[in-house]
Order: C-alpha cells, then structure tokens, then sequence
C-alpha cells in the first residue's frame, strides 16, 4: 500500500445530505478534519456535522478559516456557493482564494466541477493565477485504467465508445459526472465535432413540471448524450446524478474487439469471443461503499507526496463538451463544442 500522510489536517465544504459521506472519506483516507463548512442558509439533515467531526468547527468565510488554521487540505464536496466566493460558485471558484491556498501550501480538490464554465478559466489564465482545484475522483485516475493502458494501446482505432457514470446525489452532482465522462472521452477520441444531449429532469419542488436547466452547475437528473466524431465513429454516454448505486463504466469496441472496463477492472476479447486480455487483480478495497472507496483511492495518490504528481487536465477543453451537452439537452439541437471555445477565448 503506498504511503499517505497520517491524517491530514482537512478543511470539508459540504452539503448537509454529505456529512455521512464525508465522514465515511475521512476516516478512510484518512484526514483530520479541523473545521467545515455549509452554504449560506443550509441547515443540518439527518446527520449531525458536530458529532461526525467533533473536534472541528463550523465556518462561514472560507478565506478566514484558512488563516485562521493551518490546513494542508481543502476538500470540496459540494458546487453550492460560498458567502464571499463571486458569483454563486463555491470557494475554489475564486482565483483568490485558489492563490491563497497556493501561498499557503494547501491543495484542493473538488468533487464539483470548478470553475463552471470554459469562459471562467480565463481567470485562472492570467499572469501568475494558480491552477483550478484538482478535480476527482476520475476515471482516469483509476487503478483500473492503469493495469488496461498497454491492452487499450494496442487495441487499435476505436470504433464505437460508450462511458456511463451514474450515483447517488450525495456523492456529487449530475455535473460532476458529466465531466468524468466528458474528461474520458476526450482521452479516448478528442474533441468532438458536436453533441445531440438528452435530459430526464427529476420533478420540480413542490410538484411542478420537470425543468431543464441551461447551466452545468444546476442540472440534475439523467442525461444522455450522442457525440460526433467524424465518420465511421459512434460514441455516447449516460450520465446520471439520481442512480442510487456508484458505477463508472466504458465499453470501446474496434477491429480487434470489444474492451469493456469498469473500477473492478478490464476484459479484451476478440472479435470471436476469446479473451485476449484481463486484469489479473481486482483493486484492492479501500471502504465498502464503492463512492467512499473511489474519492479515498484518488485522495491517498493525491496527497501522498513520494508519487508522481496527478497529471492536470484540460479545464477548458472539457468544460466546453459538459456546456455543449447541456446546451443541446435545453435548445433540443446538437450544439458545437468548439463554438463555446471560441466564445470561452474571446473569438467570437
């Protein structure tokens, strides 16, 4: 087992309904969580913050508690807005406060995408601005994915892809999985020509009709969507935020067969059938609950300084694709990614 540092001074931002989750990752990780925060007006649900984190205090101002403190680790579990962040985005939305915990030697990672839109990077660009929060848990960043990097070398070009990443609200929002998704395929097969975007609204509050919304930060539900990646190509993904169990999966399919890979791990079988190529050992287990196991899983790499630092991606970039898809899913038409990139960079 690689080596973690030995709980890791934490300060959680948090949703009242991810107190039990949050909890659940601290102890696994495992972090001392030393304060925690929850947006402006949330109240506590159904599990108490003070009795899960006893030894912590509650916060309002995010850029006070890290003076106040001395964290090594900022862990945002929730998008929703911060009282002194701009605009309505949480902390790591701010580029100040990213330089802030930059000075400080604090990393933050963001279970949220952040910031919420390709546009917004721009202020993360300028002269001497520190990079957005490292986004997780990925796909990617998968022990999974790792032990299948030779068998997806060789398999050949990629006909057909299809990503699913679905899970409970408490681990994060429809967002969240949808630049997982995104964040894969743009690995897999670049950057797409355009996206056709579905989208299955949970009911409104208070019984009102199903509402779609046009931004990354506030859509919720299922989503589905078809990308365009030339001819002879076909890809899709569904995604959802209201699926009730953890799952991240990607099937590739090519001349050489079909690649099917999930968390647990890999199999490539030819054309035929026959099993070419397999993982020969299942990841090992961190914490039962498989949402708990991926975030702890990309936490210890993360924070365990004697490994290689976790490659950044490209906000920007996949921003676009997550826009491009819920574009599509409001206006019913398939929308261009590299039209929002233009429109990110000022081109048009």
């Amino acid at each position: 087992m690689p080596s973690t540092p030995s709980y890791t001074r934490t300060i959680l931002w948090l949703d009242p309904q991810q107190v039990a989750f949050a909890h659940h990752i601290a102890q696994t990780v495992p972090l001392k969580v030393i304060a925690w925060g929850f947006p402006p007006g949330a109240r506590p649900a159904a599990d108490d913050p003070t009795e899960a984190f006893p030894d912590a205090t509650r916060f309002d101002n995010p850029r006070r508690i890290l003076r106040d403190n001395e964290p090594a680790f900022f862990l945002q579990l929730s998008g929703a807005p911060a009282a002194d962040a701009p605009g309505d985005g949480p902390p790591s939305d701010d580029p100040e406060f990213m330089e802030e915990c930059r000075d400080r030697a604090i990393t933050v990672a963001s279970l949220e995408p952040t910031p919420a839109t390709a546009s917004a990077c721009s202020e993360f660009s300028h002269a001497g601005a520190p990079d957005p929060a490292h986004i997780i848990p990925l796909i990617r960043d998968t022990s999974a994915w790792r032990d299948a990097a030779e068998a997806i070398e060789h398999f050949g070009p990629i006909r057909t892809v299809t990503i699913s990443c679905r899970a409970p609200a408490r681990t994060g929002s429809l967002a969240a999985r949808l630049l997982d998704a995104m964040h894969l395929f743009h690995a897999l097969l670049g950057l797409p020509e355009s996206i056709d975007a579905a989208h299955a609204a949970p009911s409104a509050p208070g019984g009102g009709p199903p509402v779609t919304s046009r931004s990354l930060r506030r859509i919720r539900g299922d989503l589905t969507a078809n990308l365009r990646v030339g001819l002879q190509r076909a890809a899709s993904l569904t995604v959802s935020d209201r699926a009730g169990q953890w799952f991240r999966g990607v099937t590739l399919l090519a001349e050489s067969g079909c690649l099917r890979l999930d968390e647990r791990g890999f199999e490539h079988h030819d054309p035929e059938g026959a099993l070419i190529a397999s993982s020969s050992v299942e990841p090992e287990r961190l914490h039962p609950d498989a949402a708990v196991d991926a975030v702890s899983h990309t936490l210890r790499r993360l924070l365990d300084h004697h490994r290689p630092p976790m490659a950044p991606i490209d906000h920007r970039t996949i921003l676009a694709m997550c826009e491009a898809a819920v574009l599509s899913a409001a206006t019913g038409q398939a929308e261009s990614p590299q039209t929002i990139l233009q429109i990110a960079r000022g081109g048009l």
